[in-house]
């Protein structure tokens, strides 16, 4: 399909569920190198349409995060690192995640994607806190505002 786009391309990223949901701190790292030695493949075979990727880490485990990141960047030249706004419901601010930001910053100078993600939980506390939300399906509460049109979504 791409072929029928001349000059597309895309940096490849992982998608939804980050790694550390599906798996525990001693299985995430093999779930981790896995994609990351997937997408170094295709963007090895496919370089006209993939010109890089960005390394998944396991964010359940730093220290094996902080090895995925140097063995991706290093070995396998993944341009940067993706992580999910949230590891596991943990605040990304969290002391223990510290060391994947300074070295990111401090030895890589390589950007950080950050793919917006929330738990199941969030979802819960938003409808307990706006339940109008619940029953008309308008997306407004207290942490996005109303859409410009608002039609369809009547108030309260």
């Amino acid at each position: 399909m791409m072929e029928r786009f001349p000059g597309y391309k895309q940096i490849l990223t992982l998608s939804l569920p980050a790694i550390e949901f599906l798996a525990p701190r001693d299985k995430s790292p093999g779930l981790a190198r896995l994609a990351n030695d997937g997408m170094a493949e295709i963007v090895a075979r496919h370089p006209g349409h993939f010109p890089a990727f960005v390394a998944s880490l396991p964010m359940n485990n730093v220290p094996e995060a902080l090895h995925e990141l140097d063995r991706a960047i290093g070995e396998l030249g993944a341009k940067g690192i993706q992580i999910f706004t949230n590891v596991n419901g943990r605040p990304l601010d969290e002391p223990e995640f510290y060391p994947i930001f300074e070295r990111m910053a401090n030895k890589y100078d390589l950007p950080i994607w950050v793919h917006p993600t929330r738990t199941a939980k969030f979802a819960t506390t938003q409808a307990r806190a706006n339940p109008s939300t619940r029953s008309t399906g308008c997306s407004a509460g207290p942490t996005r505002p109303a859409p410009l049109w608002r039609g369809w979504c009547s108030p309260g």
